[in-house]
């Protein structure tokens, strides 16, 4: 809402506060009149002045008086005060004016015209003073807007990016469950052979009983081969346990030894390939160095790119049906990732990506195979995790020839 500034004229003499009224009345202020000290003060208690224009001479209260008091409230310490004189207009009474805060000192009679452009410098002073308050308060209702619009938006993402985790988690999972079941047949095979052992050392063993003919090293001998089973079995469930384990929203990095890694991912497939007559060609490199990662997480991506390498060649001629694993190092020239980096290659001889297809196939729900045989999850999650650890994954496709996934992490 607009409202005018204001102007406090002091003179105990009524004929020139109406001269100065006269002289103000096409300024667009308001003016308020005092003839004397007592009433000026009074006025300032319950209006903000933009200039008080003040006569030296007055009773009671004379001007000087009048401004060093002015000058010690905090509500009129910065008030201009333009003093008016028509008997002291000589040096010292200027400087004694100055003295005690005036801006400006006029002798009476004054050209009308002077102290109307200083009234009109100082209005606008005021006008623009009056503006910046207003930006600045209209400014602090903004920035307050926004803090609060700030923090609900940053409450809506905290609640959309955990949304989202919950959502990748239970994609990885599944994708994890889907390649578990493709492998179903060999690890059924793989707990078969011990539980076939174990079945006849014990209807052996009861046979014996029944006859009486067992003695104690008959009995050792034939349950350590029972344990012996059994460990085995143990041993499958733990790496069945292991690859199916629910992933953490969190990734939990470790630093960890690749070809460990590498080595036990690979004893799931091993049975599955050699059923299949898949040829599993390992190339495993001396001395790779430590990286930082979730091992979990890295068992996803080593399955779903081998996953995919079984697919691909599973039809070939059975002389055709090659996947190898190579681990080795790139320094920071061979590396996409600009420095020392791990490569686990996980290459097969299949027919490859078809052409025009190579840029699509880390798009989630897209894929090559099948209905029924493929998510089109696997290589977009794969990619998101190499991602996580600052990693990446690249393609060698070679059209009727086979297909390598190269996955690229920094080393510690």
């Amino acid at each position: 809402m607009y409202s005018k500034s204001k102007i406090l004229i002091v003179d105990d003499k009524p004929e020139n506060l109406h001269a100065l009224e006269i002289l103000l009345k096409d300024v667009d202020v308001d003016i308020i009149k005092a003839t004397g000290g007592q009433d000026a003060l009074k006025a300032t208690i319950h209006n903000q002045f933009a200039l008080a224009i003040i006569d030296i001479q007055m009773p009671e209260m004379n001007g000087y008086e009048l401004a060093e008091y002015l000058r010690s409230q905090q509500e009129t310490l910065n008030l201009p005060i333009i003093f008016l004189s028509a008997i002291y207009s000589d040096e010292f009474h200027i400087f004694k004016g100055y003295e005690v805060g005036a801006v400006d000192f006029l002798s009476k009679p004054f050209n009308p015209d002077i102290l109307l452009g200083k009234i009109k410098v100082f209005v606008q002073i005021e006008n623009q003073k009056k503006q910046l308050e207003k930006e600045i308060i209209l400014r602090k209702q903004v920035e307050k807007e926004l803090l609060a619009y700030q923090n609900s938006l940053e409450v809506k993402v905290r609640a959309r990016t955990k949304e989202l985790e919950d959502t990748m988690a239970h994609l990885i999972q599944s994708e994890k469950m889907f390649v578990l079941g493709e492998l179903s047949s060999g690890i059924v095979h793989d707990m078969n052979q011990p539980l076939s052992i174990i079945n006849v050392i014990t209807q052996l063993l009861l046979k014996h009983l029944n006859k009486n003919k067992t003695d104690a090293t008959f009995l050792s001998d034939n349950l350590n081969d029972i344990v012996t089973q059994t460990n085995k079995l143990s041993q499958i469930v733990d790496q069945i346990r292991i690859f199916s384990r629910t992933n953490t929203v969190k990734i939990c990095k470790k630093i960890i030894i690749i070809n460990n890694l590498v080595e036990s991912f690979l004893k799931l497939f091993t049975k599955q390939l050699a059923m299949k007559e898949i040829d599993l060609i390992k190339n495993l490199g001396k001395d790779i160095p430590l990286i930082n990662a979730d091992p979990v997480r890295i068992e996803q991506v080593l399955m779903n790119i081998m996953a995919n390498a079984q697919n691909a060649v599973e039809t070939n001629q059975k002389e055709d049906k090659k996947i190898t694993v190579s681990t080795f190092v790139l320094d920071e020239n061979q590396s996409p990732l600009k420095t020392t980096s791990v490569c686990v290659s996980i290459e097969d001889t299949g027919k490859g990506i078809p052409e025009g297809l190579t840029e699509k196939i880390f798009t989630k729900f897209f894929t090559t195979k099948e209905p029924g045989k493929g998510t089109g999850l696997g290589l977009p999650i794969s990619k998101t995790i190499l991602e996580e650890h600052d990693g990446t994954i690249n393609l060698i496709n070679q059209v009727g020839k086979g297909a390598a996934f190269n996955l690229i992490f920094p080393c510690i």
